[in-house]
């Protein structure tokens, strides 16, 4: 009895732990935790913008200015299946983040086993649990464990393409192996226990985080509401905005508006958007706290080209400046 409770604590250890692990940063994520910030940004919500305007707004891919590595494999696959699996981007984001996980523990795994490690599956769980670890007490660069805008998963490929590459060397080239690493009986004892280091110390962090800050079941932030508020008044959908603003607030609208990104001369931002976005006039512009050059918006150049606005609402340390249908432009 003693040798068969060991076996299947050594097999289901290692999946449970990282499950525990995964579902603690996915507690983190929705209580507001700050590895939050890290999957809201600009730059993070390059895929939520990519596929909410080719899947709902019917745009195209070819509309789209992408980065010179725009992370196609396997961030868009992944993504994809975030989309069906979950309603709304605040979702899709975190199902992405736990996919992104399985995927790590899967090429993790391949690869102890093509490197002839004897415990394939303590050495993925130890692993993902220290990632998960690291991600919870906001360690950078480790908050990309959950994130699809930072090659995280080129670092998946890699893992991917060395397993596939040393399974295909044959025995007689094969180096060093991950067997040799560790005492062979020692190796699944100490993996495993490190493991349960690691998701003791995520599980504490998600206590605490959870007592002090409660589930948000959905996302929308107070200035997204004043500002949809304050266009609902005119009826306006198409403004501009600097790059740190525009898609976080045109992704939690919840009024369907548009920002184009420009920055400090008014000159178009071509990146990671849709050229679609960009119009000849706008409704309104977006103005924000001091951002780091050349990114703010100057209000007093829009007034001087435009005049003074038709209303001007103060949305927290953001301004919003209302001229009407097609009244402002930026040059």
């Amino acid at each position: 009895m003693p040798i068969r409770t060991a076996a299947s604590l050594t097999l289901l250890l290692p999946l449970l732990l990282p499950a525990f692990a995964v579902a603690c940063l996915a507690v983190c994520y929705l209580s507001g935790h700050p590895l939050r910030a890290g999957l809201l940004n600009a730059d993070a919500l390059y895929l939520p913008m990519l596929f909410d305007d080719l899947l709902t707004r019917g745009g195209r891919l070819s509309d789209w200015y992408l980065t010179p590595a725009p992370c196609f494999f396997p961030d868009y696959p992944l993504y994809l299946a975030a989309w069906w699996m979950a309603p709304t981007s605040y979702y899709q984001i975190i199902v992405f983040g736990v996919l992104q996980c399985a995927l790590l523990f899967g090429a993790v795994a391949l690869l102890a086993r093509a490197l002839g490690a004897r415990a394939v599956l303590p050495a993925a769980a130890c692993s993902l649990t220290l990632f998960a670890w690291l991600a919870a007490s906001g360690r950078e660069p480790f908050v990309l464990l959950l994130s699809n805008a930072y090659h995280f998963g080129g670092f998946l490929a890699v893992l991917l393409a060395a397993a596939w590459l040393r399974f295909e060397a044959s025995a007689s080239r094969a180096g060093l192996g991950a067997a040799h690493l560790l005492p062979a009986r020692r190796a699944p004892a100490l993996l495993l226990a490190g493991a349960c280091a690691f998701t003791l110390g995520i599980g504490m962090a998600t206590a605490r985080q959870w007592q002090a800050h409660p589930i948000e079941s959905a996302y929308y932030p107070a200035d997204s509401a004043c500002l949809d508020r304050a266009l609902a008044r005119m009826d306006l959908h198409h403004g501009v905005a600097q790059y740190w603003d525009a898609k976080p607030f045109q992704r939690f609208s919840r009024s369907g508006i548009v920002l184009a990104q420009h920055i400090a001369s008014l000159e178009e931002l071509p990146w990671i958007t849709s050229r679609r976005y960009f119009r000849p006039a706008y409704d309104f512009a977006l103005v924000g706290p001091d951002a780091p050059p050349p990114h703010h918006i100057p209000a007093a150049r829009l007034e001087a080209i435009n005049g003074p606005p038709l209303a001007r609402v103060r949305c927290g340390a953001y301004t919003i400046l209302l001229y009407g249908r097609d009244g402002m432009r930026v040059y």
